[in-house]
């Protein structure tokens, strides 16, 4: 995406290349358009250039902006950012959480001595912690139009156990919540691990089963 955003109408950004700041000091919800104050003057803003659209922009917002002008040599703002400092998270998404960690949870209570399971309770906690630092970071690098975090590199984060910091991450920062090819990905890692989870307890019955079909087939 070039500088001028998504309006083929606006003209190439002044030659500053420092970003701007400034406070919505009027907005119009309906139409979708407002103007910014940098402390000298007003700036015309339209919603399809905020890069954060988790919500509306309110009075006294603060954010930041490229200046621009549109194809009346007026000057807008471009690009413009709106701190987002992420959703609550209810308690439905705590109980989901929990019932999605209840099977693995088991299996590692069951299969392992308690301080080696403890050990890999703390380190899921560790890749949790991680893999939502990552959505965080790759968030902010999206609305700036930087640089991404690769989809795959997020994806074995969740696999070697990051997934519950992915699910809450999805959540309360609305970050890849939306792509389905992604989510179909981030589900699939889920299922492995309650796979996982179950054989092992069933002594890999489900697996010696499922290699003996293989074996008929062939």
């Amino acid at each position: 995406m070039t500088p001028l955003g998504k309006d083929s109408r606006l003209s190439a950004p002044l030659p500053d290349p420092d970003r701007n700041s400034g406070t919505v000091i009027e907005w119009n919800e309906t139409k979708g358009y407002g103007f910014l104050d940098d402390g000298r003057r007003r700036i015309f803003a339209h919603i399809r250039e905020f890069t954060e659209r988790s919500r509306s922009p309110k009075l006294g917002d603060k954010v930041t902006y490229d200046l621009g002008t549109d194809h009346q040599g007026r000057i807008c703002a471009l690009k413009i950012h709106l701190p987002f400092t992420g959703l609550p998270l209810r308690s439905g998404h705590f109980l989901i959480l929990a019932l999605l960690m209840a099977t693995p949870g088991v299996a590692l209570a069951r299969l392992f001595p308690s301080d080696f399971a403890w050990a890999l309770v703390g380190w899921v906690v560790v890749a949790s912690l991680i893999t939502y630092a990552l959505y965080a970071w790759d968030k902010r690098r999206a609305q700036r139009g930087d640089w991404r975090i690769s989809e795959r590199f997020l994806h074995l984060w969740e696999l070697v156990g990051g997934w519950p910091g992915a699910f809450l991450a999805q959540r309360r920062l609305r970050h890849k919540s939306a792509k389905e090819s992604y989510l179909f990905t981030f589900w699939l890692i889920i299922l492995v691990h309650h796979y996982l989870a179950i054989d092992a307890q069933l002594n890999w019955r489900l697996f010696h089963q499922l290699k003996t079909w293989v074996t008929a087939i062939q």
